[in-house]
Protein backbone atom coordinates (compact mmCIF):
# COMPACT_ATOMS: atom_id res chain seq x y z
CA UNK A 1 0.00 0.00 0.00
CA UNK A 2 1.30 3.46 -0.94
CA UNK A 3 2.58 5.97 2.38
CA UNK A 4 -0.27 8.18 0.75
CA UNK A 5 -3.03 5.59 1.40
CA UNK A 6 -2.12 4.55 4.96
CA UNK A 7 -2.05 7.89 5.63
CA UNK A 8 -5.47 8.69 4.28
CA UNK A 9 -7.15 5.52 5.44
CA UNK A 10 -5.68 6.38 9.07
CA UNK A 11 -7.81 9.18 8.98
CA UNK A 12 -6.04 12.13 7.72
CA UNK A 13 -8.60 14.60 6.05
CA UNK A 14 -5.47 16.47 4.04
CA UNK A 15 -2.09 15.31 2.66
CA UNK A 16 0.31 17.82 1.64
CA UNK A 17 3.50 16.46 -0.55
CA UNK A 18 6.37 18.94 -0.02
CA UNK A 19 7.28 17.93 -3.51
CA UNK A 20 4.51 18.72 -5.26
CA UNK A 21 3.55 21.66 -3.52
CA UNK A 22 6.90 22.75 -3.93
CA UNK A 23 7.06 21.95 -8.02
CA UNK A 24 3.64 23.40 -7.92
CA UNK A 25 5.24 26.80 -6.56
CA UNK A 26 7.76 26.93 -8.49
CA UNK A 27 5.77 26.45 -12.07
CA UNK A 28 3.72 28.92 -10.47
CA UNK A 29 6.66 31.18 -9.76
CA UNK A 30 7.40 31.09 -13.43
CA UNK A 31 4.35 31.13 -15.03
CA UNK A 32 3.04 33.61 -13.07
CA UNK A 33 5.80 35.67 -11.62
CA UNK A 34 3.66 38.93 -10.75
CA UNK A 35 1.11 36.93 -9.10
CA UNK A 36 3.74 34.83 -7.21
CA UNK A 37 5.32 37.94 -5.78
CA UNK A 38 2.32 39.25 -4.88
CA UNK A 39 1.21 35.88 -2.70
CA UNK A 40 4.36 35.82 -1.20
CA UNK A 41 4.22 39.03 0.12
CA UNK A 42 1.09 38.80 1.54
CA UNK A 43 2.37 36.15 3.34
CA UNK A 44 5.72 36.98 4.72
CA UNK A 45 5.47 41.12 4.85
CA UNK A 46 3.53 41.61 8.21
CA UNK A 47 2.98 44.97 7.14
CA UNK A 48 0.33 44.55 4.75
CA UNK A 49 -2.87 43.37 5.41
CA UNK A 50 -4.99 41.15 3.73
CA UNK A 51 -8.17 39.69 3.96
CA UNK A 52 -9.40 36.83 2.13
CA UNK A 53 -12.81 35.02 2.91
CA UNK A 54 -14.05 32.17 0.89
CA UNK A 55 -17.54 31.55 0.49
CA UNK A 56 -20.32 28.94 -0.70
CA UNK A 57 -22.44 30.49 -3.63
CA UNK A 58 -25.94 28.11 -3.34
CA UNK A 59 -27.59 27.14 -6.75
CA UNK A 60 -30.36 29.39 -6.40
CA UNK A 61 -28.21 32.47 -5.61
CA UNK A 62 -28.46 35.50 -7.86
CA UNK A 63 -24.47 35.26 -7.43
CA UNK A 64 -24.55 31.79 -9.01
CA UNK A 65 -24.71 33.07 -12.93
CA UNK A 66 -22.27 36.27 -12.13
CA UNK A 67 -18.61 37.04 -12.56
CA UNK A 68 -16.45 38.39 -9.54
CA UNK A 69 -16.56 41.61 -11.06
CA UNK A 70 -19.91 41.57 -12.13
CA UNK A 71 -21.62 40.87 -8.63
CA UNK A 72 -20.25 44.21 -6.81
CA UNK A 73 -18.56 41.88 -3.89
CA UNK A 74 -14.88 43.45 -3.16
Amino acid sequence: MKPLRKVIRAGANEVMLPYRLGGRRMAQAILRPTVSDFIESTIYDHSFELNVKEIMVGEDSRLNTLTLVDSGIR
